[in-house]
């Protein structure tokens, strides 16, 4: 394993992720970009669509406030897919949105060679993602929010403290 053992004080040691889905390590440089312009949503809805497209496996998906003709206020949705997602993808949008279309269009990305591990802290798993460069050198380990919000509250904790908690028991050497 990558990662050094953490200080008992945190109660915390390294997991195997053979939890974490198939494809958690796949990173792939190509994708599809979908957005559309929507006006007249419920704004308490947004977070839900946002959700949706992600359990569907939008790779991620996104809302840009924007001003449309006659400064009517809205919102661009984005929604990043991989090739062969799209048409789902954008039904999904459309139908849980209102809108009557959806852009598309293929782009490239530069993205950090990424894997991900385990933590526990306080008997609680927290997936930490793990990002390197080109050379392998270990550049940020993140704990993965839902994970570290379900932790928290599980443990009567704020947010904050668990993320810091879970940060502390993923840190390791620099260049491990």
């Amino acid at each position: 394993s990558d990662l050094a053992p953490v200080p008992s004080t945190l109660a915390a040691n390294e997991l195997p992720a053979d939890d974490l889905p198939p494809d958690a390590h796949a990173t792939p440089t190509a994708a599809l970009q979908l957005e559309a312009n929507v006006d007249d949503l419920d704004p308490r809805l947004w977070p839900r669509v946002v959700e949706e497209l992600l359990e569907d496996g939008a790779l991620d998906a996104w809302l840009v406030p924007i001003s449309m003709k006659h400064g009517r206020p809205a919102v661009t949705i984005h929604a990043l897919v991989r090739e062969g997602s799209e048409d789902a993808a954008a039904a999904l949008l459309m139908d849980r949105t209102g809108s009557l279309g959806v852009r598309m269009h293929r782009v490239e990305r530069i993205i950090r060679t990424r894997e991900f591990t385990e933590v526990e802290v306080r008997g609680q798993r927290i997936a930490v993602k793990v990002a390197r460069d080109q050379d392998g050198t270990v550049v940020r380990r993140e704990p993965e929010f839902r994970d570290a919000a379900a932790a928290a509250r599980a443990l009567g904790i704020s947010e904050r403290v668990m993320l810091d908690l879970a940060r502390a028991a993923a840190s390791g050497p620099a260049d491990a």
